[in-house]
């Protein structure tokens, strides 16, 4: 029981140092410039996952770019993502 309890103020710990660091992930979408690498790629991923960013918050032709990669249509279909999981 208490390794339970230990795991779910980790997990909250985690969330909430993925919530401070929101300002600074936005500032770094705002750098990505096209064309994107797969390190950018898998950055956007990697945010989009922990609700750092929604679809919403990246730059249209840094959107386009991203949605006809490799990534997109795996984080796509493993993680059955067809929008922002959550709204602003």
């Amino acid at each position: 029981m208490d390794k339970r309890k230990q795991i779910q103020e980790h997990q909250k710990a985690i969330k909430e140092d993925f919530k401070n660091s929101i300002p600074d992930v936005k500032i770094q979408l705002k750098s990505l410039t096209l064309p994107l690498t797969i390190i950018d790629h898998s950055h956007i991923c990697r945010w989009l996952l922990r609700d750092q960013i929604t679809l919403k918050d990246i730059p249209k032709d840094i959107l386009a770019e991203f949605m006809k990669s490799k990534q997109y249509r795996h984080f796509e279909k493993v993680y059955k993502f067809y929008g922002s999981k959550s709204e602003d």
